[in-house]
């Protein structure tokens, strides 16, 4: 939906490499600055009632992602 013009999409400013003057794709951005946008992030982890042997990997997929999400909140805290 975007590429065809008609979709919306976000993007960290720092992600977006747009030079002034170019052509092409990036010259069609419209970039618009938020200042009190702050999206929450919500992560499931879809499994079946009984992972059986997959439970290991499981644990550990939600463990890493724990302390990823742990660790942005003590750096946005600070």
């Amino acid at each position: 939906m975007i590429a065809d013009g008609a979709g919306f999409g976000l993007i960290p400013r720092a992600l977006l490499q747009v030079g002034e003057g170019e052509e092409g794709e990036d010259a069609a951005l419209d970039i618009v600055t938020l200042h009190d946008f702050k999206p929450a992030i919500d992560v499931w982890i879809v499994q079946p009632k009984t992972p059986g042997r997959l439970r290991p990997a499981i644990d550990v997929i939600a463990q890493s992602v724990q302390v990823q999400f742990d660790a942005a909140r003590l750096a946005d805290a600070a």
